[in-house]
């Protein structure tokens, strides 16, 4: 996942992500225009909170942007939706989720260091009164101080969407995925590899995965003495005709059935005290009234999902054979260069210069006409046109050392005579 160039400010980094094909959805996008990641990261940090690296100071650690953005993408967040933020760290992944989720939604987000639990709902209540966030709001989120390693998920509600902000370690993948409602979406990091958990059924082996990246993230906190049994609970909550909206769908469908028959006279539930009805709906839990699947609804549910793994490994096949083939072209393209160097180098330099781009050649299967025999060839003759240019100097001084001695005998006889 190639990092993006660094930004001045908020706006900026959001049109980064979008240009860079990372951030795709415009909704999404406007909500991330709206958190400003700076409001989240200490006043020493600057400008540097817009670049795309993540923050570590101490215990303050803040995900690189095009991370936020890849793990939001694939949760694929929409209103009413329940949310657990495992990590939450500074506050800023939950009060983006809580936009998006909207103020009838469960929110519970878990933090294990104390001075980040308070950091993160100090920066949350600030950024709340800083701006008017509408309809969403975020007064909903419910901040926890703990280790998750402590949760009690046997007294914890299902999620229909979840975020790890820490690595987590594989063997505890299935328990934390076990905390998903049907049709549930996990986004987290399992020993370096971000993972995209869904629930398809409540059946053990009702669960797809999805690689979505490589990535390194600082460890979970791991409690010294666990605690037995476990001690952390989420709160849990009860109906009232206030929190109506936050529960299923298929929970307020079955209250508004059961209220409707309630006030109808030829109902046996009309003979009932008026106040029982609302005070047995407030000790249901949330998934009362959703339907047990079927026979059929769970072979569905396990063919979609074989449908999803097989289309998935089309894609990556498809994914590979592109790859060969960009890759086929690219060796394609780099061999006719050689072959035009190796040509070039030949008409100006003979054998000696083509052993230059031998190797680089060599890399790509290719022949230039370069065998290993002729390197040694090319130097003997080399050695041989050096041995003939001697023997030239030599027979040179040769005839000129006899042509000084003949001029010497003459010029004696000539003193001779004179004399």
């Amino acid at each position: 996942m190639p990092p993006i160039t660094s930004s001045e400010s908020n706006e900026e980094l959001v049109t980064a992500l979008q240009t860079n094909g990372i951030l795709k959805d415009e909704s999404l996008a406007q909500v991330l225009r709206l958190v400003d990641r700076g409001f989240f990261t200490p006043s020493e940090v600057g400008d540097s909170a817009y670049r795309d690296n993540p923050v570590r100071i101490g215990n303050l650690h803040l995900s690189a942007p095009h991370m936020y953005a890849t793990a939001l993408e694939s949760l694929e967040m929409g209103l009413g939706l329940s949310f657990l933020n495992i990590g939450s760290g500074t506050g800023y992944m939950s009060t983006v989720m809580a936009l998006l989720a909207g103020k009838n939604a469960v929110h519970h987000a878990i933090e294990v260091h104390q001075n980040m639990y308070e950091y993160s709902i100090e920066r949350s209540k600030a950024f709340a009164s800083s701006c008017d966030t509408g309809e969403h709001g975020i007064a909903h989120v419910e901040f926890c101080h703990g280790n998750v390693f402590d949760l009690d998920l046997g007294a914890t509600i299902k999620y229909d969407r979840i975020y790890i902000g820490a690595g987590c370690p594989a063997n505890y993948q299935n328990h934390l995925a076990d905390l998903l409602a049907t049709g549930g979406i996990l986004v987290g990091p399992f020993d370096d590899e971000l993972l995209k958990i869904q629930r398809l059924t409540d059946d053990l082996d009702g669960f797809t995965v999805e690689r979505i990246a490589g990535v390194c993230f600082a460890p979970l906190v791991r409690s010294p003495c666990p605690a037995q049994p476990p001690s952390l609970r989420l709160p849990v909550p009860l109906w009232h005709p206030a929190n109506h909206l936050s529960f299923p769908p298929s929970f307020r469908v079955a209250v508004r059935a059961i209220l409707l028959a309630f006030h109808r006279s030829e109902s046996p539930l009309s003979l009932l005290p008026k106040h029982l009805i609302p005070e047995v709906l407030s000790y249901a839990s949330r998934d009362w009234f959703v339907p047990t699947l079927s026979e059929m609804d769970c072979l569905k549910f396990r063919l979609n999902r074989e449908v999803a793994a097989r289309r998935v490994a089309e894609d990556r096949a498809n994914t590979a054979v592109r790859l060969q083939v960009e890759a086929e072209r690219q060796r394609e393209m780099y061999q006719f260069l050689c072959h035009r160097l190796a040509d070039a180098l030949r008409r100006v330099g003979g054998v000696a210069a083509l052993a230059a781009i031998h190797p680089f050649a060599a890399v790509f299967g290719l022949d230039i006409g370069l065998h290993p025999g002729d390197e040694e060839d090319n130097a003997m003759e080399d050695e041989g046109e050096d041995d003939e240019t001697e023997d030239d100097e030599d027979e040179n001084e040769n005839d000129d050392s006899d042509d000084s001695g003949v001029e010497d005998d003459g010029e004696a006889e000539e003193i001779h005579e004179a004399a």
